[in-house]
């Protein structure tokens, strides 16, 4: 309904009763009906959606005529990509386009480009060594992530069965620089080991063990293996 004026006319004819009722006209002012529309940013990235007067941003909601299209953009920022459409725009086409005829809420989705350390793979040699003699072991890591990034350092603890936090260190440890790993690159370090009292053991590996990158996960970083010395 657009705003103005709306002109309602009325008559009643007449019987053997009662005559013809005279004509009536009334103007009637009618508002112009709006609806909200909101914007909200999702996911591990960032960016901005534009469009119709929004800029978000910093400005995500904007009040619309019904029956208005309105088209938004969404533009993911440097370290970001555009993942895709929720709420009442759909698809991951980096347009989209509403007719406002109701309470609009629509999610624009951003994924962070980030590297992502894994230690995917353990293995010793022998599988399980003997008291006081010296053995290694074979450590897998990978970039599960999106970008290039220095994994840092590739610490292994011979017998270490608490997590470890950035930067730690211990005793019978060995550390390796892993250098630059390529989205999907793996890369396999072979380590000596100092030789253990008999019992049972725990493995860990810790890559980029100086929190030197931000990444998409944090919390893969550490793999431990459990064994026992003879």
């Amino acid at each position: 309904m657009v705003a103005g004026t709306c002109v309602v006319m009325a008559n009643q004819a007449g019987n053997v009763d009662y005559g013809a009722a005279s004509k009536e006209t009334k103007r009637i002012l009618v508002d112009q009906i709006t609806y909200p529309l909101t914007v909200i940013k999702a996911g591990t990235g960032d960016g901005t959606v534009n469009g119709g007067g929004i800029q978000c941003g910093t400005d995500c909601n904007g009040n619309y005529n019904a029956g208005i299209s309105v088209t938004l953009k969404a533009i993911p920022d440097s370290y970001s990509t555009f993942e895709g459409w929720s709420g009442s725009c759909s698809g991951n086409r980096n347009t989209c386009t509403v007719n406002m005829a109701e309470l609009t809420n629509i999610v624009a989705t951003f994924t962070a480009l980030a590297s992502d350390f894994v230690v995917t793979n353990i293995t010793l040699t022998p599988n399980s060594p003997e008291a006081g003699v010296p053995f290694s072991v074979k450590v897998t890591v990978r970039n599960d992530g999106t970008v290039v990034g220095d994994a840092g350092s590739l610490d292994i603890w011979a017998n270490q069965s608490i997590r470890r936090t950035c930067g730690a260190s211990g005793s019978n440890t060995r550390i390796w620089a892993v250098g630059n790993l390529t989205p999907g690159q793996s890369k396999t370090f072979t380590a000596p080991l100092e030789g253990l009292a008999i019992g049972p053991k725990t493995l860990r590996a810790f890559v980029d063990s100086g929190c030197g990158v931000n990444e998409s996960n944090e919390d893969n970083n550490q793999l431990t293996k459990q064994y026992a010395v003879r």
